[in-house]
């Protein structure tokens, strides 16, 4: 699968008015991609965030900021480094299928350490 640019493939989710999360923050941004991940920042009453993404039928990571601002500031990141984890993903056609899933699951794994 070849790179894509970062975000090329990200588009919004937002609603309004907007929604509660998971985390039970107002979402201020939601942001999914087309290869099937999502990532959504939450805002708290009393300041703070969360952001919780996904890669669909991989991983599920949850994060928490004292700022709003730190928390913007690190959904940009992560989308980027999600991003480039999806296009290297393999299809289940590659011959060499195992190899390339374990790469990603370690992918993935240096992705939660890295935000954690």
């Amino acid at each position: 699968m070849p790179e894509a640019e970062p975000n090329a493939a990200w588009s919004s989710l937002l609603t309004d008015p907007p929604e509660r999360g998971t985390e039970g923050g107002v979402i201020v941004l939601d942001d999914a991609h087309d290869l099937g991940a999502r990532i959504t920042l939450e805002k708290f009453d009393g300041g703070g965030g969360a952001i919780t993404c996904g890669i669909y039928e991989w991983m599920m990571h949850t994060r928490f900021f004292d700022t709003e601002a730190s928390a913007r500031q690190a959904f940009e990141a992560m989308k980027i480094d999600m991003d480039t984890i999806l296009c290297r993903i393999p299809l289940k056609s590659d011959p060499d299928l195992d190899n390339k899933m374990r790469a990603s699951c370690d992918e993935m794994s240096a992705f939660v350490d890295k935000y954690p």
